[in-house]
């Protein structure tokens, strides 16, 4: 994790601009923390010119800061080694179960304004949200964090073990569901997302440009609270069955095109047909045909004869 070292010499100009995007924006957050509403995020160049105006003729802030970073760099390699920056299906199970440990207090929402709602994930969001755990009270039924026998640093370290034994399992269950998405074209990849984000009523995130990827699937499914594996995988036989009944049906819809050898006269009255009725010569050729199949086939009441 990039950002501040209380340990070099460089000066607060430096230091400042080897922030990265989503450590500039908490700064900028934990500096001015009124100015959410006009934040221009856009503009991460008058971010820091803004950040340095201050810090560069307060001294005590700047110690407060180095400080604070560190304090979050430790929490990284402490607590969330085993996570890389890219695993953003990772970062994402991880945060929000950091999110429900808040009481979904929207821990890692900085860099957003009313502008830009889309949620950022990353490790050092992940890290500015685990520290907050400290100054708020954890949801009554993890055990984790409320046993008396251990100190707040133990309890953390618990906590974390729990949601990685839970992480790792809940993978191994998906793999064969994973490597499924990983051999789909772009269409099925779509239409998977699509009939989970309706089948859980949630908003799709796309729109007509954007590419799906299985790790978006995955993500949608890694939402869901299954009570059992049984249920997990009832949920992922009736997709793909779905998928199985929507392929037919879409290939059905197509129709076979066949050349028919007509005489010239037969040829020529299917033409009139066409022009008088307003209609295509093949949809004249099977309104034909479907009403002679009736008059000869069927008797009155529509059922076959022989």
């Amino acid at each position: 994790m990039s950002g501040f070292n209380p340990g070099n010499n460089l000066t607060i100009h430096d230091k400042l601009y080897s922030l990265s995007k989503d450590e500039l924006y908490w700064l900028h957050e934990y500096l001015f923390a009124q100015k959410q509403s006009e934040r221009n995020i856009g503009d991460v160049n008058s971010l820091k010119k803004e950040c340095l105006n201050l810090l560069k003729h307060d001294q005590n802030k700047q110690i407060e800061i180095l400080n604070k970073l560190e304090i979050l760099k430790n929490i990284s390699e402490v607590f969330f080694s085993w996570i890389a920056d890219p695993d953003i299906r990772d970062l994402i199970w991880v945060q929000k179960k950091i999110d429900f440990e808040l009481l979904n207090q929207n821990s890692s929402l900085f860099g957003i304004n009313k502008n830009n709602q889309e949620k950022h994930y990353s490790k050092f969001r992940l890290c500015v949200s685990f520290d907050k755990i400290d100054s708020v009270e954890p949801q009554n039924n993890n055990q984790s964090l409320l046993q008396p026998v251990l100190n707040t640093y133990d309890k953390k370290i618990k906590f974390v073990d729990n949601i990685k034994t839970e992480w790792h399992k809940w993978k191994i269950q998906t793999d064969s569901f994973s490597k499924w998405l990983e051999n789909l074209d772009q269409n099925t990849l779509l239409w998977c997302y699509n009939y989970i984000s309706k089948k859980e009523s949630c908003s799709p995130n796309t729109n007509l440009e954007t590419t799906i990827t299985p790790i978006m699937v995955l993500v949608l499914i890694d939402s869901i609270n299954f009570k059992t594996t049984d249920a997990y995988i009832i949920y992922i036989e009736r997709l793909k069955k779905s998928w199985s009944q929507y392929k037919f049906k879409s290939a059905n819809k197509v129709k076979n095109k066949y050349h028919l050898p007509l005489t010239k006269q037969a040829k020529s009255f299917l033409e009139q047909l066409a022009e008088f009725k307003h209609k295509s010569e093949a949809e004249i050729m099977e309104e034909l045909l479907k009403r002679e199949y009736k008059d000869l086939m069927c008797d009155e009441r529509g059922n076959l004869k022989y």
